[in-house]
């Protein structure tokens, strides 16, 4: 029989030529270790002598590098030059990703207010070329004799409308036709001096309100808009590991946040334009409760990812990786422990 050594650490009788103990089982590896070239999981491989150096180590089955089972520390200094280097990347990629979230927000809120008034900016349109059309008219001059009775003349159409009731197609102002339903995006040369001359908000409340005047079809793009940021919630969610869960509201509050103080830019634009056009009128006096409306459904799904996106993270990860790759992200199932 050749000569062996007592290896200390393991307490196991390894041959020297053979590498292999033939009084004892295999040796084998039953922790995580991972390859340092490839990655891959070498629990389960056998633990066999180097026969050069005598030392014990772990081949890896997929590139065949070799694992010591001791670790020595680096003399090097780059390793913790690249560790800040690291560091300092993933923590601008995190300051970058923070208005990006609160900015797809915001686009999906202005993208609803936009188009949602529509109706509203033609109806502003329609009600001012009626005025226009209305002070355009020359009046009737007062008859010498005694006029033949006729039927009284229709009384001029009343600005605002009620509540509720529609503009008409086309109105007849002394035998001339007006065709309305104009496009509301530019108005006309006039319409700032009439829309200054109006009870802004009793147009808007004649109207039937800010939602009755609302397109309630465009809020169907917070469906997408919603999944979106549900991911992006995700994201955060497990970016965020050191903060347990119910911290996690703070970043939802302060992602709205600053989607509520971008929302500051279109509305300063808005205010200063409405007197031009009907669109842009239409836009400034819709924009609030639009935006808070498209804010407070958004937050839903942005909470919820937060909430659970470390579990879904947790249990994408069980169901695409083996046991083995799971190593080099088990700080996801140690995070919060």
């Amino acid at each position: 029989m050749t000569k062996s050594d007592m290896d200390t650490d393991t307490g196991t009788i390894v041959s020297r030529r053979s590498g292999v103990s033939p009084e004892q089982p295999r040796r084998i590896m039953t922790g995580d270790r991972f390859c340092t070239k490839c990655g891959y999981n070498l629990v389960g491989q056998e633990i066999v002598r180097e026969k050069h150096y005598q030392l014990l180590i772990v081949r890896c089955p997929e590139c065949a590098t070799v694992a010591g089972l001791q670790d020595y520390p680096r003399l090097g200094t780059w390793g913790a030059r690249w560790g800040m280097v690291l560091a300092a990347l993933w923590l601008i990629l995190l300051l970058c990703m923070w208005p990006a979230t609160s900015g797809i927000m915001l686009g999906f809120g202005i993208g609803i207010t936009d188009e949602g008034s529509r109706v509203y900016a033609r109806r502003l349109d329609d009600l001012q070329t009626m005025a226009n059309a209305q002070a355009a008219t020359p009046a009737t001059p007062a008859p010498t004799t005694t006029p033949t009775p006729t039927a009284p003349a229709p009384p001029p159409l009343p600005l605002p409308l009620l509540p509720g009731q529609g503009l008409p197609a086309t109105i007849t102002i002394q035998g001339t036709t007006i065709v309305l339903g104009g496009g509301g995006r530019f108005g006309s040369s006039h319409f700032k001096d009439w829309w200054q001359q109006q009870d802004q908000q009793a147009v808007l409340a004649a109207a039937g309100g800010w939602w009755g005047v609302f397109d309630h079809t465009e809020f169907l793009l917070l469906i997408p808009a919603g999944a979106l940021v549900f991911l992006f919630g995700c994201f955060w969610s497990v970016s965020l590991m050191q903060l347990p869960r119910r911290r996690l509201v703070y970043c939802a509050g302060a992602i709205v946040g600053l989607a509520c103080l971008f929302a500051m830019i279109p509305l300063l634009e808005w205010d200063q334009r409405a007197v031009y056009s009907a669109r842009r009128a239409a836009q400034y006096q819709l924009a609030l409760p639009a935006l808070a409306t498209t804010f407070g459904a958004l937050i839903v799904p942005l909470s919820l990812g937060l909430a659970f996106g470390r579990s879904l993270v947790k249990l994408a990860v069980s169901a695409l990786l083996p046991p083995k790759l799971r190593g080099p992200i088990a700080v996801l199932w140690a995070a919060e422990k």
